[in-house]
Order: C-alpha cells, then sequence, then structure tokens
C-alpha cells in the first residue's frame, strides 16, 4: 500500500522536477504493474483499496490532468478482468471499477477537490526497498454546483 500512496508521491515529484510547469498525464495504469500472468491475484477488495490510494495520490498533485487506468479486460484467462460474468451473458464491475466509477463520477466537469488527513495520524511503513508508507485514513472532498462527495478510505497495517 506505501507503493500505492508515498510511492506514487516519489515518482510525479520525481518527473514534475524534470518536467516544471508541464501537465503530467498518467496513461496505462493499475495496480498490479504489467504483468497479469502471475497467478498470485490479490482478492477483489484489496485491488480496490490500492487503485483508490494509487487514485488519491494522482489527485493530490496538481501536475496530474489525466490518468487512464490500464486494461478493461473482460474474460481473458492470462489477465486481470475487471469484469466477470454473472453466467446469462451480462457483466458485473469488479470492486475496483466500482471505486473508479466513484472517483470518475465526483472528480470531473470542473470539480473542485481537497485532500483531508488526520492531523498527527499515524503512519504506517510499508515494506519494499523504499520502505514507503501511508496514512491509515484519507479523504477528498469533491464539490461542483449542488454536489458534494466525500470519499473516505480506512486502511490499517494487516
Amino acid at each position: 500500500m506505501g507503493h500505492c500512496d508515498q510511492g506514487v508521491d516519489h515518482v510525479i515529484a520525481d518527473v514534475a522536477k524534470r518536467v516544471p510547469g508541464k501537465e503530467l498525464w498518467i496513461t496505462e495504469w493499475g495496480p498490479r504493474g504489467t504483468d497479469h500472468t502471475v497467478p498470485d491475484q490479490p482478492p477483489p477488495m484489496m485491488l480496490a483499496l490500492v487503485g483508490s490510494r494509487m487514485t488519491q495520490a494522482y489527485l493530490r498533485h496538481s501536475e496530474v490532468t489525466m490518468a487512464l487506468y490500464f486494461t478493461m479486460n473482460f474474460n481473458r484467462a492470462t489477465a486481470v478482468n475487471v469484469f466477470t460474468s454473472d453466467g446469462k451473458g451480462r457483466y458485473e464491475p469488479v470492486p475496483l471499477v466500482v471505486a473508479l466509477q466513484w472517483f470518475n463520477e465526483a472528480a470531473n466537469g470542473g470539480t473542485t477537490f481537497q485532500r483531508y488527513v488526520e492531523e498527527g495520524a499515524k503512519t504506517v511503513e510499508g515494506g519494499g526497498w523504499r520502505k514507503e508508507s501511508f496514512q491509515e485514513v484519507e479523504a477528498d472532498l469533491f464539490k461542483i454546483k449542488g454536489q458534494t462527495t466525500l470519499i473516505v478510505e480506512n486502511l490499517s497495517g494487516e
């Protein structure tokens, strides 16, 4: 989770420093990286949490003006599917797609954005070679004429 939070911050800050004043478009992103053949598929709700945290990280950087999720697969045996068949010829979105839809509906069309983190919040240290971390609670407030949306993500180190 730290890689999807503080790790994303590091990468965006590094790129923004190299190309000051430029818009950054993040294309073909996904919480699993590029190898979708690995059999250790995270549970659907974990993918939703990781994808949401990555989206929250993108939103807090004004340089990022576009972020496009990579590959919305339906029923490929060698890929992560974001839609699953109900067995009757219809497809249902997995939790990650539902979470991305919430952000899409809340964050587009002239919306204002405000990030919220708890003052003095505990930082959860992650693993990996960079020891990236994340906040347990992160919230985003979106406002547009006549509508206010608050998206809150609550995580732990477990």
